[in-house]
């Protein structure tokens, strides 16, 4: 989905280029969910219930909100 990529691509760019593959696994955790639940998060209509997954979510709004557009 557009909207996804658009919130999605730049982070994980982001993330790679960091090399903290901790981090970089729980990205992949995140991608791993289908993209109702993602939307679902990352438009707070509801957050995940595990710490590690909500800290991701929280890390990529804040940083999509800091961040200008391309």
């Amino acid at each position: 989905m557009r909207e996804l990529d658009g919130l999605l691509l730049p982070f994980s760019e982001v993330i790679i280029s960091e090399g903290d593959l901790k981090r970089i696994k729980h990205f992949d955790q995140l991608l791993s969910l289908p993209d109702p639940v993602l939307l679902d998060w990352f438009f707070q209509r509801d957050f995940p219930d595990e710490e590690i997954l909500a800290d991701m979510v929280r890390e990529i709004l804040d940083y999509s909100n800091a961040t200008p557009p391309r």
